[in-house]
């Protein structure tokens, strides 16, 4: 007798035809990110540190099969997670800031790399991070919107900002 793993989708108990499965798969599906998460990457951050973040988001598939990429991406620090949404790519300052990234590549605010299998860079330069206070707890989000229009958060969490020791950059 065969276990009911090893049957076809059509014949696997729990589930009526194949859309209730489908359904339920899509249910599961979870976002985030592969490899390391945003939260892992600030870390350790430091006032008046440089941070590449590479994010390689977990896109749910469409039921429809229909492709899409991403279009647009976000990762904004703010001091209270209620603030409104700094300015993006404006000056940051002790409240936080926001980058926003397209496929163009822009030199200290980041860019898409692939919008397919979706990878994207942050960086976060010392201009961004002198401003912000040392340690006190900031919250991040990471948004990017798809060529359909949908919206996901990829990855939210908080950090601690560490202290600057060596304060020289010459």
């Amino acid at each position: 007798m065969k276990s009911a793993r090893n049957l076809p989708i059509r014949y696997r108990p729990g589930f009526d035809d194949w859309d209730d499965e489908w359904a339920a798969s899509l249910r599961g599906q979870r976002l985030g990110v592969y490899g390391a998460k945003i939260c892992d990457q600030l870390a350790g951050l430091v006032a008046g540190d440089t941070r590449e973040i590479l994010v390689y988001p977990i896109v749910p598939v469409l039921r429809s099969g229909a492709s899409r990429t991403v279009s647009k991406a976000w990762l904004a620090i703010k001091a209270s997670q209620t603030a409104s949404d700094p300015t993006a790519n404006a000056a940051w300052t002790a409240v936080g800031g926001m980058l926003s990234i397209t496929t163009s590549n822009v030199a200290g605010i980041g860019q898409i790399l692939n919008a397919q299998a979706p990878e994207l860079r942050f960086d976060i330069t010392a201009a961004n991070t002198v401003p912000l206070t040392a340690r006190r707890i900031y919250y991040f989000d990471c948004q990017m919107k798809m060529s359909d229009g949908a919206l996901y958060t990829v990855e939210r969490g908080g950090f601690e900002l560490g202290q600057q020791i060596t304060i020289a950059t010459s």
